[in-house]
């Protein structure tokens, strides 16, 4: 999920280097989009629930607490 998030991130906008010689970086139309967006990157990866009403608990504490 890194991938995404450097290559649209307007922090990551001088580092279109990253992705020569990627597919991405061949196409001008997707070379204009890097590093043109602010991203917000949220990870629940550390969310664990026996339950979908735990995890979802979980997710919102993640979201109040950024």
């Amino acid at each position: 999920m890194s991938m995404p998030e450097v290559f649209f991130s307007n922090q990551y906008k001088s580092r279109g280097n990253l992705f020569q010689g990627l597919s991405i970086w061949e196409d001008k139309a997707y070379r204009d989009l890097q590093g043109s967006y602010p991203v917000i990157f949220l990870s629940f990866v550390t969310v664990k629930g026996e339950s979908y009403e735990a995890v979802r608990e979980g997710n919102v504490h993640v979201l109040l607490n950024l």
